[in-house]
């Protein structure tokens, strides 16, 4: 059987990238997972379900620390958490040393922190513990949960209109704003 090119999303703060390889029900058997210093990681592993190979091999844009590295494997994914051996804090503009797009690689928005927002959101990371990672159900401190709770009412009930017709209903409202305006000066 073929191997599959894993799916992965990745994020970074100022000393660690983010992986998340999209490999689902990973057997422990013939599962291989290696990253060198210069960045190289290799993964295989196999579906236990559907019997699927997984395969990925990436060269990260610059040099990690490997002994504090750290990564957990779930029913739904592999999660990496790599240190930067570059200490400065700065981004790395790409995950990779080649500049070339790849079909597989998605950024993480849950995860990403911007390089400007960097020292705004600080990352409460213990290289020691693993769960200490933000994790895509975390919530930001202080964000609010209003969108959870907003009643959408039944959106089918209501034809989808066009663009055009969206701006002619705004226009006629403020038609009609202005109208009454004008007429409440006028009574006074």
């Amino acid at each position: 059987m073929e191997s599959t090119t894993v799916a992965l999303k990745w994020a970074q703060h100022k000393k660690i990238v983010f992986l998340t390889l999209e490999a689902k029900n990973l057997a422990e058997e013939g599962r291989v997972i290696s990253l060198t210093p210069e960045g190289h990681l290799h993964f295989e592993g196999v579906n236990k379900v559907t019997s699927a190979k997984y395969k990925l091999e990436l060269n990260l844009f610059e040099e990690v620390v490997v002994e504090t590295t750290k990564w957990k494997v779930t029913d739904y994914s592999v999660q990496f958490s790599i240190s930067k051996k570059v200490d400065s804090g700065a981004f790395w503009p790409r995950l990779t040393k080649e500049k070339a797009k790849f079909s597989n690689i998605a950024v993480d928005w849950a995860r990403w922190v911007d390089e400007d927002e960097a020292d705004e959101k600080k990352l409460d990371y213990d290289d020691q513990d693993f769960g200490n990672l933000p994790d895509e159900d975390d919530e930001e401190e202080g964000e609010d949960d209003d969108d959870e709770n907003v009643d959408l009412g039944d959106l089918d009930d209501e034809p989808v209109k066009k663009p055009e017709e969206v701006k002619k209903e705004e226009k006629k409202e403020v038609s009609l704003e202005d109208k009454e305006k004008t007429e409440e000066v006028k009574t006074e």
